[in-house]
């Protein structure tokens, strides 16, 4: 007498994690979220990519994401292949970060409920999560509706300072109402840590690049012609006129700049290398004598020294990097800081750049993608709200 078969188990349900981010999935640009998103897929996680602040201004005043990407999934969400789904959480007004006055003053209250009426799309982009990671955008507005869908761990990634590059009233006030709420905040930065210490669960988390990106480039682009080459990898807060000062001060050298151009000064020893993508451009840096990060040096950016996606770049290449002196200290002697705007400053950095061993560039810190999206996924429910440090 036979026995019957055993009935087949079914099988396991991949976990399921929503990204809350600023950016559009589908763009030139991609930023942390893209590459924590793309790493959660590759440990098996579904993926949902949601685009917050968006609005019919987006469209009125021709928001960058809208020229460099593609807007997929409005108020839905639209699957683009087996492990990720991308959607867009469209609303009447959303929260300005650039406007001053009275426009200001208007756009944060009508912002003030944000996402309104659009929290009914947040429940359902939300319903069956696993994991919630939201970065620092209008997403952190949407978390009630978030928590009303899933009871899975939420994670606030802070991408940025917002009272930096955005602060807008009602965007400041949805992350203090968070903070204290979500059951962890992961960040970089042991400075911007600070601002969050005392007020809710925080865990520092560095920074991910996309390593074997780097570690398979073999062929340098630059022509064996004696130059100096040193790269500048993006153009977000560029200091013009000290790349201009910079530029002047070393004529034979190469300053090979990616990103946006619209800004750059005309010295004939800046190569404009446009936007490229992040593929194309590793060789550049890896290839490089000296990295150099021209930031515009306002108060309050002094966490980009931990955040700095190009920073970090130039670190696994082994590049000594030139630095506002605000992003310099002594426990990185690999950033060489200077005086914005003072030249005897830019080429006394650039004189040590030149003169530093690259050996002692700490490399062996850099984390990739994998790793961080590992960190993020580790964070459990927290059993109380209660304040912690």
């Amino acid at each position: 007498m036979s026995l019957p078969a055993p009935l087949a188990s079914a099988p396991a349900r991949a976990p399921v994690v929503l990204l809350l981010s600023y950016h559009l999935y589908s763009q030139r640009r991609r930023g942390g979220m893209h590459w924590v998103c793309d790493a959660l897929r590759r440990a098996g996680w579904q993926a949902r990519f949601v685009t917050c602040d968006f609005s019919w201004i987006t469209r009125l005043k021709g928001d960058r994401r809208t020229q460099f990407g593609e807007v997929v999934g409005l108020n839905r969400l639209e699957a683009i292949d087996d492990s990720l789904s991308v959607g867009v959480v469209a609303t009447p007004f959303h929260q300005l970060g650039r406007a001053r006055g009275i426009v200001h003053r208007l756009a944060d209250r009508l912002t003030a409920a944000y996402p309104w009426p659009a929290g009914g799309v947040v429940e359902r982009f939300a319903r069956g999560a696993d994991l919630v990671i939201v970065e620092s955008c209008g997403g952190l507005a949407m978390l009630d509706h978030v928590r009303r869908a899933t009871d899975a761990p939420i994670v606030y990634r802070v991408s940025d300072n917002i009272e930096v590059v955005r602060p807008v009233p009602s965007l400041l006030a949805a992350e203090a109402r968070a903070v204290p709420q979500v059951d962890a905040v992961s960040l970089a930065s042991e400075i911007l840590a600070q601002k969050f210490i005392g007020r809710g669960r925080v865990q520092i988390d560095p920074m991910g690049l996309e390593k074997h990106l780097f570690d398979a480039a073999d062929t340098s682009p630059y022509a064996q012609d004696g130059r100096l080459k040193v790269v500048i990898s993006g153009s977000s807060g560029l200091d013009a006129p000290s790349l201009a000062v910079a530029a002047q001060a070393f004529p034979d050298w190469d300053f090979v700049q990616f990103g946006s151009s619209n800004d750059l000064p005309a010295v004939p020893n800046i190569r404009a290398m446009g936007e490229r993508p992040f593929a194309e451009m590793v060789p550049y840096v890896k290839f490089a004598d000296i990295g150099f990060a021209p930031y515009l040096a306002k108060p309050g950016f002094e966490y980009q020294a931990e955040h700095s996606n190009r920073l970090l770049q130039y670190v696994y290449s082994r590049l000594p990097c030139v630095v506002p002196a605000a992003l310099s200290s002594a426990a990185k002697p690999h950033f060489l800081g200077y005086t914005p705007g003072d030249s005897a400053s830019i080429r006394g950095a650039f004189e040590r750049a030149q003169a530093f061993e690259r050996a002692r560039v700490p490399a062996e810190t850099v984390i990739d993608w994998d790793g961080l999206a590992a960190r993020l996924a580790a964070v459990r429910r927290r059993t109380t709200l209660a304040t912690e440090a």
